[in-house]
This record gives C-alpha cells, sequence and structure tokens, in this order.
C-alpha cells in the first residue's frame, strides 16, 4: 500500500513540475525582455537628451557625453538567455535601432528619432554582464567630416 501512495505521490509532482513549467519559462522571458526594454528606453533617453539639451562639437573638442549601461543578465531560473543585444547606427537605408533577440526567439526593437552612428559598426551584445555604452553629440556622422546636424556617436566603454 505503501509503494502505491509513493507511486502516485511522484507521478502528481512530475504532471505538477510539468504543467508549471511554461508559465516559469514565461515569467522568465517577460521579465528579462522588460529589464532589457528599461535599459534601452535608457540608452534612448541619453541620446535624445543629448541632441535636445547640447551642443554638438568638433571631434578634436571635448562635448557633451552621457554613460549609461546595458545589463544583458545571466541566465537563470528568473532571466531568459539572450543571444544578443544591438545598437545599430543610421545608414543611408536604414534608421538607428536599438534591439534585443532571446534564446526563445522573441525580439524587441526600439527606434530612434535621432541619428545615431555607431563608427565601427554596429555594437553586439552576447555575453552576459554590465556593458557600458558612451554617448557624444558630435556634428554630421561623426566621423569629423561635418554634415547637415547633430549626430548622436555610440561607442563600447570599458
Amino acid at each position: 500500500m505503501l509503494v502505491i501512495r509513493i507511486v502516485l505521490t511522484v507521478a502528481l509532482a512530475t504532471a505538477l513540475l510539468a504543467v508549471s513549467l511554461p508559465a516559469v519559462d514565461s515569467a522568465r522571458g517577460d521579465r528579462t525582455a522588460a529589464s532589457l526594454d528599461a535599459d534601452l528606453a535608457t540608452v534612448r533617453d541619453a541620446a535624445v537628451g543629448l541632441v535636445d539639451e547640447d551642443d554638438p562639437t568638433r571631434d578634436d573638442v571635448a562635448g557633451a557625453r552621457r554613460l549609461v549601461t546595458v545589463d544583458v543578465p545571466h541566465p537563470s531560473w528568473t532571466a531568459a538567455t539572450v543571444e544578443r543585444v544591438t545598437v545599430r547606427g543610421q545608414t543611408d537605408s536604414s534608421v538607428s535601432t536599438l534591439g534585443y533577440r532571446l534564446d526563445s526567439g522573441r525580439r524587441g526593437r526600439l527606434r530612434l528619432d535621432v541619428p545615431l552612428r555607431t563608427p565601427n559598426g554596429p555594437l553586439v551584445f552576447t555575453t552576459p554582464g554590465a556593458h557600458r555604452l558612451a554617448l557624444s553629440l558630435a556634428w554630421g556622422d561623426g566621423d569629423g567630416s561635418g554634415g547637415a546636424g547633430p549626430t548622436v556617436v555610440v561607442r563600447r566603454e570599458n
């Protein structure tokens, strides 16, 4: 009789675990997405703040600058695995975007209404941890060639 109770208890526990794991996985993805959305909104707000509140400078002159951190969480019971976080500057045919992709395929993206450049190509973060970005304001495309107006230049700060 005791063996039957143990088998039923194990079967019930296994069934409850099987039912609850998808909810845990969904909550983990939601929590990670909310955290990354907040970090990317901070980057966006810093970029917009530079353009709205400061004056651009030539490349050889130190000007307004903002430091922000994007925290890619370590995979755990409460955080989903992040495949990548990207900062893409504006090109002739595209707009500036901040985005991420979780290993589940879930994506998030913010488009920026300010011109943004990443001098050495898109910034891509694939490792967990804090990644610091330095945002500065320059004329034109941020490469010293001048241009039509202020551009936010984003670089890794490590």
